[in-house]
């Protein structure tokens, strides 16, 4: 009876882990989007950044607004940042930038998991001017990966030099 038990409990010791494993790809496999962001470094015509003195902020931020899908968003002082990568729109803000100490205006977050063509918003600036913002981006399924072409454009014109996978920097000089 002994013999049994062991011979069966080493079968089984055999068996399960190749009955257990697959070489399948998950084709349902979750895969994390990094949410759009636009960040906007505001200089005047000498280059010297406008957003770095505290009234120079206030009086930019009280001028300067963003058009979005037919809302118009006033610029709010800083943001909430979290680890949590879902999108979490909030229209035009000035915050802090996480690469440096120094201030910067932020559009977004849009969603980077969307199929979008030709997306845009309009940031009307404080010397009377505005500039029209737009974004692409097409996700695709191919096999187990997945691939993100994304696009931006500054009235009309591509940028690609200012730009990574998710995110576009525009330096923009008020008159």
């Amino acid at each position: 009876m002994m013999k049994k038990w062991l011979f069966f409990i080493l079968a089984l010791a055999l068996v399960l882990p190749v009955a257990s494993c697959s070489d399948d790809v998950n084709e349902e496999a979750d895969t994390d989007f990094t949410p759009i962001q636009f960040y906007f470094n505001i200089t005047d015509a000498d280059g010297n950044s406008l957003l770095q003195s505290e009234e120079m902020r206030k009086m930019l931020s009280e001028k300067i607004t963003m058009e979005y899908n037919g809302v118009v968003y006033n610029v709010v002082d800083g943001r909430s940042q979290s680890r949590y990568y879902m999108p979490d729109f909030y229209g035009i803000a000035l915050q802090k930038s996480s690469a440096s100490d120094d201030y910067v205006l932020t559009v977004g977050e849009f969603d980077g998991s969307k199929n979008v063509n030709d997306a845009s918003f309009t940031i009307n600036w404080s010397d009377g001017t505005t500039d029209v913002v737009s974004y692409s981006n097409n996700v695709k399924k191919k096999g187990a990966e997945t691939v993100i072409d994304r696009k931006f454009y500054w009235n009309g014109e591509l940028l690609n030099e200012y730009t990574d996978e998710c995110n576009c920097y525009i330096n923009k000089k008020l008159n």
